[in-house]
């Protein structure tokens, strides 16, 4: 294909940070691309799914219409994450995911599950990785992002953090977030602050990325595994939600272990493994 029609599909148009994240790092690496979402996924000669807890049991799949709308069009999924009760979908994920030319997952658990019964090309870092953004001009304290979920905050440790902390609640998805944050920003805004920031406290997978990214202090509450995962890649301090920790949580934030650079290369060169796959085989 000399100039393929690629869609991009994901949870985009949600305001969740992560996801268009990936979308516009997507969008901005293929030329000719189009972002698609659960509720309408157009026609394209190609696809690339991008990301998140796609597989896991509320349907089988976070985005059904993406799979029932493929046909015979080169696909590929990236940064593919698994969650448990997906196993009564098996078959069926399975049998749509043995279509795919390319197939990447976010951690090794995910990676594991899926290798029993399809050929998974490799675990690759988190693609938000590659997101970036200019340092904001003002200088910030520590930003706390949590989440409103009910089962997080069982026994107020939100509020136990906030006693031991000088900090700015920032919350990256308006869905999530607005009963435990001061201001509401994008993924981009949040990141220009974390960058100006003297580091940063995440309950949110993407608001712990973020960190990594600016390179400030950080340190991660694990309201689900993927955040746990996530940090212990990194060896980023991460503790149990729901714990009056707060002073704990504070003393323990310190740089992740992690060459950024190098994560970033991993990504690109999946990136560029679908494209040459994609712009000269075919």
């Amino acid at each position: 294909m000399k100039n393929p029609r690629v869609g991009i599909i994901g949870y985009f148009g949600h305001g969740n940070a992560g996801d268009e994240a990936m979308k516009d790092i997507l969008l901005q690496e293929f030329p000719n691309s189009v972002a698609n979402n659960r509720d309408k996924i157009e026609k394209c000669d190609a696809y690339i799914i991008a990301g998140g807890d796609l597989i896991q049991g509320f349907s089988g799949l976070h985005l059904p219409k993406i799979w029932d709308s493929i046909t015979d069009e080169p696909c590929y999924a990236i940064s593919l994450g698994v969650k448990s009760g997906w196993e009564k979908y098996e078959a069926k994920v399975t049998g749509w995911l043995k279509k795919f030319r390319k197939v990447y997952t976010r951690e090794q658990e995910s990676y594991n599950i899926l290798n029993k019964f399809i050929k998974v090309d490799g675990v690759m870092p988190d693609l938000v990785l590659l997101a970036d953004a200019p340092k904001d001009s003002q200088n910030y304290p520590i930003i706390f992002n949590y989440t409103d979920r009910p089962w997080v905050n069982p026994d107020g440790q939100f509020e136990d953090i906030k006693k031991n902390i000088d900090s700015l609640e920032v919350g990256l998805a308006e869905d999530f977030d607005s009963k435990y944050a001061k201001k509401i920003v994008d993924y981009k805004t949040f990141l220009s602050m974390a960058k100006s920031s003297k580091g940063v406290i995440g309950a949110r997978l993407h608001a712990v990325v973020m960190g990594v990214i600016a390179g400030v202090p950080v340190a991660g509450i694990a309201y689900e595994k993927k955040v746990k995962k996530f940090c212990d890649r990194y060896e980023i301090p991460c503790f149990e939600y729901g714990k009056k920790n707060g002073k704990l949580i504070v003393e323990s934030l310190r740089l992740p272990k992690i060459d950024l650079n190098l994560e970033r290369e991993k990504i690109k060169a999946v990136l560029t493994e679908i494209k040459n796959d994609l712009y000269e085989k075919n």
